[in-house]
């Protein structure tokens, strides 16, 4: 699909009854940054990995992907059903659903080979659980094809692949019942908070929980849906200095973390709040509020520094953006690749930061590639 080189946002303009359901290029920019992100992080020592997101916040590059998938997604689904045609709503999905269970699929056997012959020549990573399925390798073949076992690395796609279907839902949902369909939403990510009741509702194989993530899908499309309406909230003086008190405080947080003996003066009432890289299985409420308020700091200031995306660096990014899950599974296998690299050679920070350059070149280039390969076969990602 061809990007527009004009300055772009992420809410463009207001929706109307029957909006015009397109993708911006700022969801690709961003989306690609975070593809960044997640390879640079994904590697196994990696001195660059210390100035990523999560080591000033909360949140991560997985709050980003299903906040804008569900940004993204429901446009679609939007298409099909302002045309009435519930047979292609439902090809959609099931188009969807079978891209990202093969794609997962892919990436997590090859990943799972490629470990298993260096281990065999006693060349391990230092990551004990991506190993497990070596006690018994049918077995475990098994529960991956049923979704019932992916190491932690490997865990975004079935959530992707789980909550898929409530998208639908909700696009049906926001267009005849908003407020109930949020409402309901919202319920089932309060309810997963409470540990007693998550662990009745949550898969103990898999790391992400689908009942707590949902509700961030549901409020990327919600976003998409009542663009207008957000917006204004979004840009309200009161809600961005909330937001940016969340963001330096949280920024302020982290950086106490290196500081061990400052600790304890933090106010007790902060205890509570861990500051490690924790309650991502549940969407903890620090990480959403996190995600939220960085959010509308970044829109508070695109809507006032119009971001431009006709650089270079910029037009890679939107590359990787739009072919988000070919880059994000050529992600998963370069880094554990780079990871073995690394462990072979003992790398220091040298071969880290060489490796880095070219992993992230070798992503830029394969989208760069297949982007121009798409157009001139008139194909939309």
């Amino acid at each position: 699909m061809a990007v527009s080189p004009a300055p772009a946002r992420i809410l463009e303009a207001p929706i109307a009854s029957k909006p015009a359901w397109t993708r911006t290029a700022a969801v690709d920019f961003f989306r690609g940054m975070g593809l960044w992100i997640v390879f640079v992080d994904h590697m196994d020592p990696n001195v660059w990995s210390h100035f990523t997101l999560w080591r000033f916040g909360f949140s991560d590059f997985a709050e980003i992907f299903v906040f804008l998938s569900g940004f993204i997604g429901i446009g679609s689904y939007q298409r099909a059903l302002n045309a009435g045609d519930t047979r292609a709503v439902l090809r959609k999905l099931g188009r969807r659903l079978g891209r990202l269970y093969i794609a997962h699929i892919l990436s997590l056997s090859i990943s799972m080979i490629v470990l298993g012959i260096f281990a065999t020549h006693g060349v391990r990573i230092n990551d004990a659980e991506l190993y497990v399925w070596m006690q018994d390798p049918l077995r475990y073949a098994l529960r991956a094809l049923t979704l019932t076992y992916a190491p932690v690395v490997f865990s975004l796609l079935p959530l992707y692949i789980a909550i898929s279907p409530i998208l639908l839902l909700a696009a049906i949902g926001l267009r005849r019942a908003p407020k109930l369909t949020f409402s309901i939403s919202g319920a089932l990510w309060l309810a997963s908070q409470i540990p007693v009741v998550d662990s009745h509702m949550s898969i103990p194989a898999w790391v992400l929980h689908p009942v707590a993530w949902q509700f961030l899908f549901v409020l990327g499309a919600a976003t998409r849906y009542h663009s207008e309406h957000i917006r204004r909230f979004a840009l309200s003086r009161a809600v961005i200095i909330a937001a940016a008190a969340i963001v330096v405080g949280s920024v302020l947080l982290k950086i106490i973390t290196a500081f061990h003996r400052i600790v304890p003066l933090v106010p007790a009432t902060l205890h509570g709040i861990p500051l490690g890289n924790e309650g991502k299985d549940h969407l903890a409420f620090y990480r959403l509020l996190h995600f939220l308020a960085l959010a509308v700091v970044v829109y508070a200031w695109t809507s006032q520094n119009r971001l431009r995306l006709r650089s270079s660096f910029a037009r890679l990014a939107m590359a990787c953006g739009w072919d988000s899950l070919f880059i994000y599974c050529s992600i998963l296998v370069l880094d554990i690749f780079a990871s073995l690299v690394l462990t072979i050679t003992h790398g220091g920070v040298f071969l880290q930061t060489l490796l880095t350059v070219f992993g992230l070149a070798l992503l830029c280039g394969m989208a760069w590639m297949r982007r121009g390969n798409s157009r001139s076969a008139g194909v939309r990602a």
